[in-house]
Parts: structure tokens; sequence; C-alpha cells
């Protein structure tokens, strides 16, 4: 009975770390589009990341067996930090095409993606019961939809947990690589830290302008 609740608190415990992540990059993307699409890209967001993670429960012998897919789920995670760090020194056109909405929608849909792969992993990472695993995909969707608006409030108050998002995306990424190529499991009060961490950073810098 103990193992079977520390099971759930553990499975519980990293689904909502990475909803958290996960909503913290659906409205940093949707924030670049205009105001009357933002709505319609979050709910395309958490729509996608429930769908995402039903896939990934039903693939996932496949995800965690194929080294190439967890590698360019990293891959696309760094690329995706560097763009949205360093696109403001690019030029205005340059710019303006990547905040397109198709473009912004093709990020949302990659992001998903990529976090519903690391959700899975990270399930599977604490227990290979079937009954957990369903569980906490269960938990992922339920959270995503309840602490995206959250989220959503908390960055308009704090501007800067918008990069602060993107340099999670980097350490989300070396994790995967990290335990791709050494099988070793990253412990989840690191990457809890680490959200903490850039919380508290982006807080503390907008700590006068949100008064």
């Amino acid at each position: 009975m103990l193992t079977f609740f520390t099971a759930i608190f553990s499975v519980a415990f990293i689904e909502i770390l990475l909803s958290i992540d996960n909503a913290l990059v659906n409205v940093s993307l949707a924030k670049k589009l205009p105001h009357h699409l933002q709505k319609k890209a979050l709910i395309s967001g958490i729509a996608l990341g429930g769908f995402f993670r039903i896939a990934g429960l039903l693939l996932a012998s496949f995800l965690l067996t194929n080294p190439y897919i967890k590698t360019l789920s990293a891959l696309y995670l760094f690329w995706l930090a560097y763009e949205h760090l360093f696109a403001k020194s690019k030029e205005g056109w340059e710019l303006k095409k990547r905040n397109h909405p198709h473009m912004i929608l093709a990020q949302v849909i990659m992001a998903n993606f990529v976090f519903s792969i690391d959700n899975i992993l990270g399930v599977v990472g604490i227990s290979d019961n079937i009954l957990y695993i369903v569980l906490g995909v269960l938990i992922g969707v339920i959270a995503l939809i309840f602490i995206t608006p959250f989220v959503l409030r908390l960055m308009h108050q704090f501007p800067s947990l918008e990069k602060m998002t993107y340099v999670l995306l980097v350490y989300i990424g070396g994790a995967i690589l990290f335990e791709e190529f050494t099988h070793y499991h990253v412990p989840e009060y690191i990457t809890f830290l680490c959200i903490s961490l850039a919380m508290f950073i982006a807080i503390w810098i907008d700590r006068d302008t949100s008064k």
C-alpha cells in the first residue's frame, strides 16, 4: 500500500511539474500573437497537450526505444529557446515572419509533442505499471487545463517569466540528452528546483514594475 501511494505521489509530482513548464511555453508562444488569437492558441495548446499525451501512451514502447526521436526532441527545444531568446537581434521582417500565426501554431504543436514525450518518459521512469502510466497521463492533462490560466495571469504580471521559460527549455532539452546518453534519470527535485528558481528570478526582476 505504501509503494502504491509513493508511486502515485511521484507520478502526480512530475506530471504537475511538466504541466507547469508546458503551460509556460504555451503562454509564451501565444503572447506573440494578436490578442484575439491568443485564447485560441492556448486552447489549441491544451488540446494538443492532451492529444499527444494519449498518443504517446499508445506509442510508449516505441518512444522509449527510439533514441532518434528523443535526441531530435531535445535539439528542437534548444532551437526554440535560441529563436525566442535571440530573435530580437534579427531584421524586423524576419522577426515578423517568425511571429506569423502559422509559425507560432507550428511551434505550439511541436512544443506540445516534445513535452508529451517527456511526460511519458518521466512517468515510465517512475514505474512501468500501466495503471500508473495512464494515471500520469490523466493528471498531466487535467493539470495543464487548470495551470494554464494561472500561468497566463502570472506572465502578464511578470513579463521576465517569458525569457525564463525559454531558459528552462534548455534545461529540459539537456536533461533529455543526458538521460539518453548516460541512462541516468534526472531526479524530479532537480526539475522542481530549476522551475522554482526561474520563476523566482523572473518575479525578482519584475518586482518593482508589477506593483
